[in-house]
Formats: C-alpha cells, sequence, structure tokens
C-alpha cells in the first residue's frame, strides 16, 4: 500500500459556472499540477477545456448496486476528454469524474500509467471500494529519474483525494440508501420482493439486450417511462431516489419494475433507468410515488427522433429489454 503522511498545505479554489457541485479546479500552492472534480450532468458542458486536452489521471466514482459499497474506476488518457469519452458510453455507475493534470505538460504515458498502476494496487489491497479496473500484476518499468516524477506527483494527487471526495485509504462502510420519507402518510406500500430479470442492477444489461426490440405486451411491460422537467428531474428522480406524484393504471401497478425518465427539450431523450424498490399510493389522490432500489443508472440515450414530443406528454409502458436495445422512442412504442 502506498506510504503517504498528510501535511499541511492550502488551496486555491475556482470554480466556473458559479455551482460547486457541478465543476470545480482546485490549485495546490507550490505544485504544477492541477485537480478538477465535475460531475457527470456537467461533462457534457465543460469537457472542451484546456484543461481536459492534457495527458494525465482521472477517478470516476458512483456506488455499485449490489454491494452498496463506493465504485471506482482508474483512468489514464493522452488526452483525458477522449478517455472519459470513451468510459461515459461504456460505465454506468459513475456519477462524479477527479481528474489530475500537470500545468506544464509535466505528464508523458509513461508516468501516467505507473500513477494509475499504483492507485489500483492501493486500492486493491485496501478493499475499501469495489474497483472496476482489472488489476495489472506488473508494474509499468520507468528509469530512476522517471519513477521519483512520477511519485511526487502522485504524492500530491494523494494529498487532493480528499477535497474531491475520495478517500483511498478508508475502509467504506455499505452505503443505504434511505427512502425518502414521503410527503403525508401512505396509505398503501406494495414491495417489488423479486427482479423480473436476471440482473439485480440496470448496469448488467448484457444479459437483457437483444439486437431486435420488441417493445412487448401488456403482459410483459414492467418499464414505466415518465416525462420529466430540468427542475423535477434533478431536485426528485436524482436526488431523493423517487418519482411522484405519478398516475399508473392500477392494474399495472405490480407489475412495473422499472422507471425510465424521458428529459424534455432541450434534452429530448430518455437518459436514466431506475429499478423499483416499492410503490406507494399517494396522499389519496389515486396516484402514486415510486421509491428507488438504488439510485438511477445513466443509460444509452433514447433519442425523440422524428416522434412527435408529445407522444410523452404522459407515462408510457415498455419492457427493460426494449429500453436497452431502442435508439428511438419510436421503437419503445410502434407495434
Amino acid at each position: 500500500m502506498i506510504e503517504h503522511h498528510f501535511r499541511p498545505y492550502s488551496v486555491r479554489l475556482f470554480v466556473p459556472d458559479g455551482d460547486p457541485n457541478s465543476f470545480k479546479i482546485i490549485q495546490k500552492t507550490n505544485w504544477t499540477g492541477v485537480s478538477l472534480e465535475i460531475s457527470r450532468d456537467s461533462w457534457e458542458v465543460h469537457q472542451d477545456r484546456s484543461e481536459f486536452n492534457q495527458a494525465g489521471v482521472y477517478i470516476l466514482s458512483g456506488q455499485d448496486g449490489e454491494s452498496g459499497l463506493p465504485m471506482l474506476y482508474i483512468g489514464r488518457g493522452d488526452v483525458i476528454k477522449e478517455s472519459i469519452d470513451s468510459d461515459d458510453k461504456s460505465k454506468m455507475f459513475w456519477d462524479r469524474a477527479a481528474v489530475f493534470v500537470s500545468g506544464n505538460d509535466g505528464l508523458d504515458r509513461k508516468h501516467i500509467t505507473w500513477i494509475q498502476w499504483m492507485l489500483i494496487q492501493n486500492i486493491h489491497e485496501t478493499g475499501g471500494c469495489q474497483l472496476d479496473n482489472d488489476i495489472t500484476v506488473t508494474e509499468p518499468a520507468l528509469s530512476e529519474y522517471e519513477k521519483a516524477d512520477a511519485q511526487e506527483f502522485l504524492y500530491q494527487i494523494l494529498n487532493m483525494l480528499p477535497i474531491v471526495n475520495i478517500r483511498l485509504f478508508d475502509r467504506a462502510e455499505k452505503a443505504e440508501i434511505q427512502r425518502p420519507k414521503a410527503l403525508e402518510k401512505s396509505e398503501k406500500v406494495i414491495e417489488n420482493t423479486e427482479v423480473v430479470q436476471e440482473t439485480k442492477s440496470v448496469k448488467d444489461s448484457e444479459s437483457v439486450q437483444d439486437s431486435k426490440v420488441v417493445p412487448g405486451t401488456e403482459d410483459d411491460q414492467d418499464t414505466i417511462i415518465i416525462p420529466t422537467e430540468e427542475d423535477a428531474f434533478k431536485n426528485i428522480f436524482l436526488e431523493e431516489n423517487s418519482w411522484y406524484p405519478i398516475e399508473i393504471d392500477e392494474k399495472r401497478v405490480e407489475k412495473i419494475k422499472y422507471l425510465g425518465a424521458y428529459q424534455t427539450a432541450p434534452v429530448s431523450a430518455i437518459t436514466y433507468c431506475a429499478e423499483i424498490k416499492s410503490v406507494e399510493a399517494y396522499n389519496g389522490s389515486g396516484m402514486y410515488k415510486l421509491n428507488f432500489k438504488y439510485r438511477a443508472q445513466r443509460i444509452n440515450p433514447i433519442e425523440l427522433g422524428d416522434a412527435e414530443a408529445s407522444s410523452l406528454q404522459k407515462p408510457g409502458y415498455t419492457n427493460l429489454k426494449a429500453l436497452l436495445n431502442a435508439k428511438t422512442i419510436k421503437d419503445l412504442f410502434q407495434k
């Protein structure tokens, strides 16, 4: 494990868009490196910044839906933007990224490969989180001078990790997602005691994917698609891990196992899916509240295409297999 002793230091923090939960840049006094922390939702907005066009190391962080432990991926790239763009399409778990680059172009491929290897070894030894990397057995070869430079950059990264909310030296405990407190006492709760698909989370999509999209009949429609506007999407869907109030055909309530979120214009696409833990009757209104089993997972965007936006003004029904294979909205609801 990496031996590291923390010492006092000062940093300068810059928040380009005014929201520290979205994107921030951290510079440590007397260090030429730059640390950046960015949310997944903000990546598309800020990915063209010059810092992301450099070589560096990055850590994608999120939560493993099955174990409840933090999930990390340690990445590197000659051009950080290209590497994270690739991961954004293939890794569904992450919601934040911490990026470390040199402010004077002092890192090359040998340096970042060694730093990535050392971070992976440390996480593997502490066992404090789930790691989405393959464990590389052989240490990358560096000259004595190159290794000294890489070690110094690594030590500075370790100083910065707590500031970007990543703690490699802690043995993390399982995180329990608290079910949001209902605004009113629920009249009825229907628990999902079994999962229709073989997998427990949407990220294990390989076992349910098929080359042909089949919207399915009413009997196998286990997924409801709901339209979401920006504020409700962020404040309820993402923050509370739930959705309410929602109108559901009473005969379908016990069949619904998943919920897909269609983000209205300007996004105009289905972008997230969540597994349902429970369904509550909502406030005697004849409507319902859906509580998620895990945090919602990002999926490949399903574009509106040439479908009418009005077709998703109300909830629609499909099945998970169709959702994970669809390219456009019409794929989900065409007969």
